[in-house]
C-alpha cells in the first residue's frame, strides 16, 4: 500500500499491482479501493493497476470540503508521483464521472477510457431517487440501511454482490458525516461528454436502476457493452465477461491516432 501527499497536502492511499501498461481504477461514491480487489486479480497479469481511495473515502484523508477538481488533481499527482505519462482510466459510478472529467481536462494523459455504470454527468444522485421511490419500505432507516433493504433493486446477482459489499465495508465503513461530504463533492457538476475524443468503452448492466438521465453515451464513437445479467456492478456480477470485454478493448490497437 502506498501513500501520496497531494499538492494541497492531503494524504491519499493507493495500491499498485501487476505489470504492463498503467490502468488507473476509480471507485464509486461512498466506496473504496477494495471494490476492485477481485478485478485487480483478474487483470494484473496484463496491466500495472493502480487503485486509490479517493479523498474523503476509505483510508485516505477526509477534508471537510471536497470538489470534483480535487479528485482530478489527485489523479494528476498520483501519475506524476509514479512517473506515468499516460494511462488507461476506468471509473465506476462516481469514478466514471471523475474519469470523464479527467479526460476532458487532460486528454493526453488518457490512452483509453472505460466508464462502468456511471451515474449522471449532471451530479444527480440516483440512490436518493431510488430511496424516494421506495419510501414506504425504507422509512426510518439510514441511507446505508436503506441500501441493504433495496439491495436486490440495485444488483441483479445478489449473492456475489452482497459478499463483495461486505468486503468493501470491512476495509472501511464511512460515517454518516463522511458520506454526506463525499456526496456533496459531486453535487451540481456538469461533465461535457461531447468533448471526449479518446477511445471509450461504456459498460452498463441491463438491470442497473441508476442508469438514468446519463448522457455518457453521447461520447463520440464510444463502444457500448450491455451486461445482460448485471445490475450496478458488472465487474462483480459478470466478472469473467468483464475481464474479456475490457481486455479486448484495451488491447485493441487504435488504427488512426486521434487529434487531441
Amino acid at each position: 500500500m502506498g501513500e501520496l501527499i497531494t499538492r494541497d497536502g492531503t494524504h491519499i492511499v493507493y495500491e499498485k499491482h501487476g505489470k504492463g501498461k498503467p490502468l488507473i481504477m476509480l471507485h464509486a461514491l461512498s466506496m473504496n479501493l477494495a471494490a476492485f480487489n477481485s478485478t485487480v486479480q483478474l487483470l494484473k497479469d496484463q496491466y500495472t493497476i493502480y487503485t486509490m481511495d479517493s479523498r474523503g473515502h476509505g483510508k485516505s484523508e477526509k477534508p471537510q470540503s471536497i470538489s470534483i477538481q480535487n479528485h482530478i488533481n489527485d489523479i494528476v499527482d498520483l501519475m506524476e508521483s509514479e512517473e506515468i505519462d499516460s494511462a488507461y482510466i476506468l471509473g465506476h459510478d462516481m469514478g466514471g464521472i471523475i474519469a470523464q472529467e479527467f479526460t476532458n481536462q487532460h486528454p493526453k494523459k488518457v490512452d483509453k477510457l472505460v466508464v462502468v455504470s456511471s451515474i449522471s454527468n449532471q451530479g444527480k444522485q440516483p440512490l436518493i431517487k431510488l430511496i424516494a421511490k421506495h419510501r414506504d419500505k425504507v422509512a426510518g432507516f439510514s441511507k446505508e440501511e436503506a441500501m441493504l433493504i433495496l439491495f436486490n433493486e440495485i444488483f441483479h446477482d445478489v449473492k456475489s454482490t452482497f459478499k463483495w459489499y461486505q468486503e468493501v465495508k470491512k476495509y472501511y465503513r464511512m460515517s454518516a458525516e463522511e458520506d454526506a461530504i463525499s456526496v456533496r463533492s459531486i453535487n451540481g457538476i456538469n461533465v461535457k461528454v461531447d468533448n471526449i475524443k479518446v477511445p471509450t468503452l461504456i459498460i452498463r448492466g441491463k438491470y442497473d436502476p441508476f442508469d438514468i438521465d446519463n448522457d455518457a453515451e453521447a461520447i463520440k464513437n464510444a463502444q457500448t457493452e450491455i451486461f445482460e445479467h448485471s445490475g450496478h456492478a458488472p465487474f462483480i456480477e459478470e466478472s469473467e465477461k468483464f475481464k474479456e470485454v475490457v481486455s479486448t478493448f484495451l488491447n485493441q490497437k487504435v488504427r488512426d491516432k486521434l487529434a487531441i
